[in-house]
């Protein structure tokens, strides 16, 4: 069995819960750049696997979410099933939302506009900039519509928490994780200066078809030139400068990593404050991603540590 305390309860299309065994292998990644998280498991070849719909782990992993494909395997190496799941992020990226305009908006409006009957528990944000209309054309899934108005109305982009909230608050955990002490020991600490991040000026395009709107990033090293030329989705034609500074943060966050391996433990969250022992690095690191791996010979977990300056987009 594997090493960790875990409960596997799945749901069927009909709300049944069916208990599940202990898998054999599972993989979990969770990402900041990503709605949602991805879990993979397998189990024995005849674990009940009809018409699952639902997942949960419970224990030293905390996961709710969507079946996206269960696959009964048999290979020359044995046979088994496998269940690919997605949190609940999944579907606001798999819906559309309804195109219209709305007058006067407001972020309960919004919810009840795109995304009623999806089960999410409620909607947290703080102050919010009103605006006086709000349009999505066709084609636009729920989460970049609703990624759009939480942009220009609270200056951040959305997530899903793990306990079923839809929120537009930034990441600003005052959770504190030091590794690499006596209490934390690291397998493997890793840092990573990748110079392919960086874009280093960015041009936009207006309505008129002319590149007038040109943004330097000052926190590129002078010697990378990486341009870029975009052209602007709809709900960023009247706010180009903000989308451009958006790209060149997100492009700032891969720059500067650290990568760190250490047993599973749990409370660890994306966006945690991590200190690393005797560090003097005044980096303020915050967990970018969390990929954890576990089998019958141990269970791993992999953070990636990006500059909490770029986490807000």
């Amino acid at each position: 069995p594997m090493p960790i305390n875990l409960t596997v309860t799945a749901k069927t299309s009909s709300g049944q819960a069916v208990p599940l065994p202990m898998p054999m292998r599972l993989k979990l990644d969770r990402s900041v750049d990503r709605p949602a998280d991805i879990l993979t498991l397998f189990f024995p070849f005849d674990t009940p696997a009809d018409n699952l719909s639902r997942l949960s782990l419970r224990g030293d992993i905390y996961f709710e979410g969507l079946v996206d494909e269960t696959r009964l395997m048999q290979t020359s190496s044995g046979n088994f099933l496998r269940i690919i799941c997605r949190s609940l992020a999944a579907l606001l990226t798999d819906n559309h939302a309804y195109p219209t305009t709305l007058d006067n908006p407001t972020p309960d409006s919004i919810i009840q506009m795109y995304c009623p009957f999806m089960g999410f528990l409620g909607f947290k944000y703080d102050t919010y900039t009103p605006l006086t209309t709000f349009t999505t054309i066709h084609g636009t899934s729920v989460w970049k519509a609703v990624e759009a108005y939480c942009m220009q109305a609270f200056g951040c982009q959305q997530r899903v928490t793990n306990d079923g909230y839809l929120t537009a608050k930034p990441y600003a955990s005052q959770t504190v994780h030091t590794f690499g002490s006596g209490a934390h020991p690291l397998y493997s600490l890793e840092r990573i200066i990748d110079r392919t991040a960086p874009i280093s000026a960015i041009s936009v395009r207006d309505a008129e078809g002319d590149y007038s709107l040109a943004v330097l990033n000052n926190d590129a090293p002078a010697d990378i030139r990486r341009q870029r030329y975009v052209i602007p989705a709809s709900p960023w034609v009247n706010d180009r400068a903000r989308l451009a500074t958006r790209i060149i943060r997100q492009s700032m966050r891969d720059y500067k990593t650290a990568e760190l391996t250490r047993d599973v433990f749990s409370g660890v969250e994306l966006g945690d404050k991590v200190q690393l022992a005797g560090d003097t690095d005044q980096t303020d690191w915050r967990i970018g991603r969390i990929l954890i791996s576990a089998d019958e010979n141990g269970a791993i977990m992999r953070l990636r540590l990006v500059n909490g300056e770029f986490l807000k987009l």
